[in-house]
């Protein structure tokens, strides 16, 4: 299963040093019909390993234990995948990539708007300066694309 490989791929042998996220992948890079290359398990690791496994919307919350005794969580990419080719420089990228418990994750996914944007404001609070340094993206501009 994609998500069991997900959760324990690399996370003993991961490099831990987060460099800046380099250039995207050309359009025309991509396969067709794709709006973004496959995520990089790689990333997503990191971002677990990053917080500690421990969700970014509020650290109290748990989950359960996985076969490697690292609580289960989901990756979830603030500025969505979909708009991979709105940006110049990568997004699937740790400063992109966030450490949710399952009931956040589906909450930041089909809650109603008051809800959603509470998430959104606090994890890109979190981030702020990534967000608007890197990839110069407002919380007015990140909050649209969940709307």
């Amino acid at each position: 299963d994609d998500e069991e490989y997900y959760q324990k791929s690399f996370i003993d042998n991961i490099d831990l040093v987060i460099d800046n996220p380099v250039e995207r992948a050309d359009a025309k890079d991509l396969k067709p019909g794709a709006y973004a290359p496959i995520r990089s398990i790689e990333m997503g690791t990191m971002a677990l390993i990053n917080s500690k496994f421990q969700c970014e919307f509020d650290n109290d919350h748990a989950s359960f234990k996985w076969k490697n005794d690292h609580y289960f969580m989901g990756k979830h990419h603030l500025i969505p995948m979909q708009h991979y080719l709105d940006y110049k420089l990568d997004i699937d990228h740790p400063y992109n990539i966030y450490c949710l418990c399952p009931n956040c994750h589906r909450r930041i996914q089909c809650s109603n708007k008051r809800d959603k944007n509470q998430m959104i404001s606090h994890l890109y609070n979190l981030r702020k300066d990534k967000f608007l340094d890197i990839y110069k993206s407002s919380l007015g501009k990140i909050k649209r694309y969940y709307s």
